[in-house]
């Protein structure tokens, strides 16, 4: 048995994922399709000295080098200047556009990364990973319908490519489209039966629509397909099968679920508050208090394991028990905001005490 860690859930995490695999190489990707579908093109920058695209690309490329290593710095101001001048030279090469996406985009300036891209796009808009790029962008700027456009666009140039609709399927979400959403994940794992996020969507979905019987059925099918070294993946989709079998009545198996995690898993802070909130369903908060002190007999020292006991023993009227723990929160940092709280709910306790089965 190991000690809690906290782990955190976000949504909208397939943006994250399509930066992360796309990054740095998008504007890389421009230039070979300009490249491969303009040979000839001259720019007009300077109508006595035509400039042929190699030459272009070759003056971008040291600007796409500095971001490829400068990306995770703070202050790219001088990358943006450099692009800006670039861009002022080429006004109507895409990829110079793409790139300036990109570093406005790691700035946090996301409305303006978004235009760049747009106007790229505008240049030349056969260019699938860019639109893909310029959906996420969309999206993490609460434009779900723009995001929608740019996906269906990637997909009408590369209508085979699974991935692409599970993005797709992730705009229609956000707008709450709940068949085309499902629509277009069933397309993606019918492309590519081993894509588990959209098995995953598709259980979010039917949740959504209260149709547990079904959403369980899909998360399974999201569990098998995780690879074996996606191990914390796996537990999340365990985390959310207990989460569908105790929302259909079936509580206890939700439990045995997540009982069959590991040590190290069900130390974590939200597989534990779960399994907390399953036993006190079931009418045993006992049980719940047991769990967090068989953690804290491990890491004495974490004040948050000591409130949760404390809180499950005065709910199971184990009183004297719940004393201890906040005696011990005392001892801990007297100061907590959580030992206010807790004395009052032992005083009222103390008062009417609560009903509570025999202990174990």
């Amino acid at each position: 048995m190991t000690s809690p860690r906290p782990t955190s859930l976000r949504n909208g995490q397939w943006a994250v994922l399509v930066l992360l695999a796309m990054g740095i190489v998008a504007a890389s990707c421009a230039v070979l399709y300009w490249h491969r579908d303009n040979p000839n093109f001259l720019s007009p920058s300077d109508s006595a000295t035509p400039i042929t695209l190699e030459q272009i690309a070759a003056q971008l490329e040291p600007l796409s080098q500095r971001y490829v290593q400068e990306h995770k710095e703070e202050d790219l101001t001088q990358l943006i200047e450099g692009i800006a001048t670039f861009l002022k030279q080429h006004a109507t090469y895409p990829p110079g556009y793409v790139l300036m996406g990109q570093v406005l985009f790691e700035q946090g300036q996301k409305a303006k990364a978004l235009a760049y891209l747009a106007e790229g796009l505008r240049l030349k808009p056969d260019q699938p990973e860019v639109l893909l790029m310029a959906g996420t962008f969309a999206l993490m700027l609460d434009n779900p319908a723009k995001a929608q456009t740019y996906f269906q666009q990637a997909i009408d140039l590369k209508p085979t490519h699974a991935p692409y609709y599970l993005h797709l399927g992730q705009s229609l979400f956000a707008q709450q489209k709940w068949d085309a959403s499902a629509k277009a994940f069933e397309q993606a794992v019918h492309l590519d039966s081993a894509l588990h996020v959209g098995y995953n969507s598709l259980a979010d979905i039917h949740a959504k629509k209260k149709d547990w019987a079904t959403a369980l059925q899909w998360i399974g099918k999201a569990i098998e397909q995780v690879p074996l070294g996606k191990r914390p993946q796996h537990v999340v989709y365990l985390q959310k099968q207990a989460s569908l079998l105790q929302k259909s009545g079936q509580t206890k198996q939700a439990l045995m679920v997540l009982q069959k995690l590991t040590d190290t898993e069900q130390a974590q802070t939200n597989v534990m508050t779960q399994m907390a909130q399953y036993w006190a369903s079931l009418g045993q908060p006992r049980q719940a208090a047991m769990l967090y002190e068989n953690y804290l007999k491990i890491t004495p020292k974490v004040s948050t394991l000591a409130a949760k006991a404390a809180h499950w023993r005065i709910a199971a009227g184990d009183l004297a028990k719940a004393q201890q723990h906040l005696m011990h929160l005392k001892l801990l940092d007297s100061r907590l905001p959580i030992i206010q709280e807790l004395e009052q709910a032992l005083a009222k306790a103390t008062k009417n005490p609560p009903t509570a089965p025999p202990t174990p």
